[in-house]
């Protein structure tokens, strides 16, 4: 059985960016599965941020920027406030 929250938390920073901005799958997230992989990457960053060692922040925070983007697209979906795509 698939697990949208899984695919994201499971697999690398990279594979969950790429997922997060590709066109393909737009309806494959759903917005609380979103929330939750928002939730357990921003905890994750937040509490690696003062170790001293490289832990590849960049990243985490794009995949954050990429879960805020995916839920605040949803929202503006279900409203009925979203225009035609443009790339």
């Amino acid at each position: 059985e698939y697990n949208p929250v899984a695919s994201l938390l499971v697999t690398t920073s990279e594979a969950a960016v790429n997922l997060l901005f590709s066109r393909k799958n737009a309806g494959s997230i759903h917005p609380v599965n979103a929330l939750l992989a928002f939730l357990a990457y921003t905890c994750l960053n937040i509490g690696l941020m003062g170790v001293p060692v490289p832990s590849g922040n960049f990243t985490g925070t794009m995949l954050i920027g990429g879960l805020v983007g995916r839920m605040v697209g949803s929202i503006f979906e279900s409203r009925g406030w979203t225009g035609p795509a443009r790339s």
